[in-house]
């Protein structure tokens, strides 16, 4: 993985893991469908992107030792 891909996984989580934090505060301060709809989907991406950086991660430790 080249480090322009590895930048790009980090920039992607640490964006959806701000989203999910912004709409999960948003569900719990005024609950209603819509906002529970974004706060799902962006913990979901949230955790996929996550997932994918400890992969990348992974991947840049083996292919450097």
């Amino acid at each position: 993985m080249t480090t322009r891909q590895f930048a790009l996984v980090v920039l992607q989580t640490v964006v959806w893991l701000g989203m999910a934090a912004v709409w999960v505060w948003a569900v719990v301060v005024d609950p209603d469908g819509w906002r529970m709809f974004l706060a799902v989907a962006s913990t979901m991406l949230a955790l996929f992107w996550t997932g994918i950086l400890l992969v990348a991660i992974r991947e840049r430790r083996s292919v450097s030792e």
